[in-house]
């Protein structure tokens, strides 16, 4: 009789330790898919600081000029055929490589990169957005650049 309390308590003590565990390990389990997410969006953001600037730097380089800002941004393409319209769009994917293809519409993962294009005098004026593909705005740059004359209409 008194084997058999002894085997007893030895399997409630192997319970109580296998439920602990098993408590312990999906608490760190949320814990290890928390900081998942929490890198994931630091490496967006950390992606979509370097396109703006990237994107700044072309801006400058060119000053404000949009056809030649298409001929430097990889996979850029402008919304609309007037002349009117100053918007650059460079679409990428969830790896942050440019797409080439010409399509201008997003799909799930796809990032994109709009460049807004205003003269205004001697100065031309860029406001750099990047947004994934649900519309929401991960980083926005706005850069300027006095060009020393008056910019043609």
């Amino acid at each position: 009789m008194r084997s058999s309390s002894k085997a007893g308590l030895f399997l409630i003590e192997l319970i109580i330790i296998i439920a602990f565990f098993a408590v312990a390990s999906s608490y760190n389990m949320r814990l290890f898919v928390q900081a998942h997410v929490i890198s994931a969006a630091s490496e967006s953001l950390n992606m979509a600081v370097n396109a703006s600037q990237s994107a700044a730097e072309c801006f400058r380089a060119v000053g404000g000029d949009k056809e030649r800002m298409l001929s430097l941004l990889p996979g850029s393409m402008s919304n609309g055929d007037r002349e009117s319209d100053d918007q650059i769009i460079v679409k990428y994917n969830s790896e942050w490589q440019p797409y080439t293809d010409g399509d201008p519409l997003f799909y799930e993962g796809d990032i994109g990169l709009l460049v807004l294009i205003e003269h205004d005098g001697p100065m031309a004026i860029g406001k750099i957005y990047v947004v994934d593909y649900k519309g929401t705005v991960l980083f926005e740059l706005e850069v300027q650049h006095y060009n020393g004359t008056e910019a043609a209409a």
